[in-house]
Order: C-alpha cells, then structure tokens, then sequence
C-alpha cells in the first residue's frame, strides 16, 4: 500500500519528465505569488522525489537553493516550510507598490515619445532603414568566425573604452577616401548608436541650462537627448537651403552647440547650402560653440559626387562629426562614431564609459575586416544602384498627386523622401485618416510649420511594395480630400 504524501501540493498534473531548473523554478514561483501560503508545510524531498521521478539528491539541493534565498525555512525532524516573512514582501512587490511607481516629469515627456522607435514592421512608408536582404551574410558570418577565431583572451573581459583600435584605423582611412575628413584613429571614438554619441557630448560639453541649435523639423531624437542632459533645445527654421544660419543669431546667438544635418536634412532632405556652411562655422569660431555635423546616411546619394562635409571645411576644429554604419549595413550592427578634436578624445572616451562602459569587441572586429577587404564599399555602391532604382520607382508611383498640388521635396539623396503637401493641414489629415504607415513632418517638429508634408520611408521595402504602396496612397489621398470626394 503506498504512503500519502504529507505537506504541500504542488504540482497539478506535473510533467512525466520534470527537471531540476523546471522543480525549481515552479516552487519558487508558487511561494513568491503566494500560491504557497506563509508557514505552509511542504512534502519530504523523498516524497517529492517518487512522485516526479527526480532523485533524492536533486529534490534537497532544490530546498537547499530555496532555503539560501529565504524562501523556505528546514527544520531537523520537523520537515521543510514556506518562510513567513516571504509572502507580504512578495504581495508588495506584484501589487500596490508597483501601481505606485511614477516617472518624474522629465521622464513622463521623455517616456510619452516613441519616435525614436523603429516599426518591427516595415510596410509603405515607414521604411526609412536599409534593405537587408542584399546584404552580404556570408561574408559577413564568414568575418564573424574570424573574428571569433583570433581573437585573443584577454578581449574577452575588456575593450577600450574608444573603440577596437583597428577598427578606428579602418573607419579614419574610410572617411579620408569618401568623406574628406583627415582625422587620425585617436580622434575616432566607436559608439552604439549616433544618438549614444551624441548624448556623452552633450554631457561632456554643455551645461543645465545652455541652449542648442536644433533644426526645425528636425531628429526628434537630438531634442530628447539636450532635454535629458538639461540644455534648453533651441528649434532654429529650416528652409531649402538648410538651416537658417541667420535665424538661428536672431533667437539665440549666444548658444553653446548647433546640432544640423548638412548634407541630407533631416526630414526634409534639403542640402545646405554653401554659404549657410560658411555662416555657421564663422558663427562658431566667433562665440566658441561647437557644431555637431551629423551625417546619418551620406554613403547614398545618387546625383553628384558626395558634399564637402562641414568637419572638412573647418577642419574639424570647432565641428564634432557623427557618422554611422547601420544605414550602410544593418541597424543591428550598433556600430556609429565619432570624430572629435584630439584634445576631447580621451575625455569623451571616460564619460562613454561611465555610461556603458566599452562596446563589444567580436563585432568591431569582424567590421574592421569586412571595411579592410573592401566588401563596405563594395556593398555600398551595390545599394546605392537599389536604393536609386527604388526611389525611382517611388517618384514615378506618386506623380499622379502632383498634379493634385502635392509637390516633391529633394530627391537625390538617402532612403526617405518627403511628400509636401497641396494645402494646409492636409498631410495631418491623411496621415490621420489614411490607414497606412505614414509620419507628416509636424511630428519632427518643435514648432508649428509654414509647410506641411509626409516622409516616405522606402530603403526597406521591395520595389513592387513600393509601386503598391504608391497607388493606395495616391488612391487614398483622392478620396481622404473633401474637395475630390
């Protein structure tokens, strides 16, 4: 005749096959939501053993495990209970006192902004990101396992805090052959992200309260970062010609930074122009600012030959350049950097670390291989060929809105392009209405604008999405306008 278990029930209808992670995981689980009542009693480890076909030896080192993390208290000759200071901590924990928690105010502007998010789901037109199914993943996989093969012990436990040292050597050759920028590896700083570059800057060069440059529309990400830092985002107009050099001295010609997107503003697409490039580094020079010179996707341009960055006209003594290589290559890289003035480097390197310490190594490894062997640039001038077919295909799907009044904005640079829009309040409006992945330019902006329009993402979609995509859009604005309807 078989022996009733004595104490706890604990496992209804348990697996014929439970292990020792899965025992453990159910009680602790059980005892913490209370399932398991304070001082409750449960069965003998040899019991418990029999009825789940675990070992003896197993089902104690499962008590013991709990027994160390105070949630069960053993008894010699009594037998094993739930501690009784365990479950009104747990109750705590899952119920009141989370309800109770509450962002600063400083957090509940920044937590309520979800732009800086990219869609998991690329559909017409939030597809602003690179197409990754041309990308090379062999060869890519291929530096990986190098990368992984060579790599010496010690690069386990730590990287410098600047970046893989050849991977620095490589990106500054980079920029000296596609960018003009003459800087050398100890000025290149490797960074997760433009927007993780940006923010150490921030921190290491301004103050509470010192007012910034942004341009307006504009990366809504850069006004988010100078509100956390405590600076005061100070939106500046932009126009065709970039941003508005002149404007910016009459609101605020004492600030410390000016952040712009030279040669492809973001959103609009506007180049700056020669002249505004000059004012804004004579501005520098002469109130001592800094300006940040972001240059989120200048490997795809599609007419001409690649604009003089600003880093190369001043020669880099009062700009600070951010470039990334997730546009270029995939935005899981996390791979952006920095090029700073040799005087900030090791500076900027100390704040990076108090934030995250170093990047991981496998990767800037691997990507110092595949820019060495050429296959970067090799990929890069394959994608601009794509991406310029795509946009192509995109202009011609959209040319019957023209006609509507709908107009184009600068079209011959990156994987967005901005749809201006034929009378006011039109663009909210469709964005609105229309069901269909659509962003108008006033959700990038500080400030009311004197144009509205909508940004078309296409990078990351197919041609034949971006044809579809094009006549449910023209298709949709028609019958979304009162005066067609």
């Amino acid at each position: 005749m078989s022996r009733k278990a004595q104490g706890a029930l604990l496992l209804a209808n348990p697996p014929l096959r439970l292990k020792r992670a899965g025992l453990y995981a159910r009680l602790r689980d059980a005892i913490i939501d209370g399932t398991l009542a304070a001082r409750q009693r449960l069965p003998a480890s040899r019991v418990l053993a029999g009825e789940h076909g675990l070992s003896r030896s197993t089902v104690e080192a499962v008590y013991d495990q709990l027994m160390s993390e105070g949630l069960v208290e053993r008894h010699v000759g009594r037998g094993s209970f739930v501690t009784a200071l365990t479950q009104p901590a747990a109750r705590a924990a899952v119920g009141p006192f989370a309800s109770s928690l509450r962002p600063s105010e400083r957090g509940t502007q920044l937590g309520a902004d979800a732009r800086g998010r990219e869609p998991m789901r690329l559909r017409p037109f939030n597809a602003g990101v690179p197409d990754v199914s041309a990308f090379p993943h062999q060869t890519w996989e291929r530096c990986l396992r190098q990368a992984a093969r060579s790599m010496p012990s010690a690069w386990l436990n730590h990287c410098d805090a600047m970046g893989y040292r050849p991977l620095r050597e490589a990106l500054a050759r980079y920029l000296a052959q596609f960018r003009g920028i003459r800087a050398d590896a100890d000025q290149v700083l490797v960074f997760g992200s433009t927007a993780q570059a940006f923010h150490a800057l921030c921190l290491l060069l301004l103050d509470s309260g010192d007012r910034v440059w942004c341009e307006d529309p504009g990366y809504p990400n850069a006004v988010s970062i100078l509100t956390l830092v405590g600076a005061e985002p100070v939106p500046v107009p932009v126009d065709a010609c970039g941003i508005d050099v002149a404007a910016g001295k009459r609101i605020a010609a004492d600030a410390r930074m000016a952040y712009v997107t030279p040669a492809h503003q973001y959103p609009t697409g506007a180049r700056m122009a020669h002249e505004r490039r000059r004012s804004l580094l004579d501005w520098a020079h002469a109130t001592g600012a800094v300006v940040v010179e972001d240059d989120y996707d200048a490997d795809f341009r599609y007419r001409g030959e690649p604009l003089t960055t600003l880093h190369a006209l001043d020669g880099g003594c009062r700009t600070i350049y951010l470039g990334t290589l997730s546009k270029s290559m995939f935005l899981g890289l996390r791979v952006a950097y920095a090029v700073v003035p040799a005087s900030l480097a090791e500076r900027l390197a100390n704040t990076r670390a108090l934030l995250d310490g170093f990047p991981p190594v496998h990767a800037q490894r691997a990507l110092a291989r595949f820019i060495e062997e050429g296959h970067l640039s090799a990929h890069v001038r394959h994608m601009r060929r794509a991406y310029e077919s795509k946009l192509s295909a995109l202009l011609e799907g959209v040319q019957p809105l023209l006609a509507q009044g709908w107009e184009v904005g600068p079209a011959d640079a990156g994987l967005h392009v901005v749809l201006f829009e034929s009378a006011p309040g039109e663009a909210a409006r469709v964005a609105r209405r229309v069901d269909m992945a659509l962003r108008p330019l006033s959700n990038y902006a500080q400030r009311s604008l004197p144009r509205n329009g909508l940004s078309l993402g296409f990078g990351g979609l197919s041609i034949e999405e971006i044809r579809e995509g094009a006549v449910q859009l023209c298709r949709r604005i028609g019958t979304s306008n009162p005066r067609r309807a």
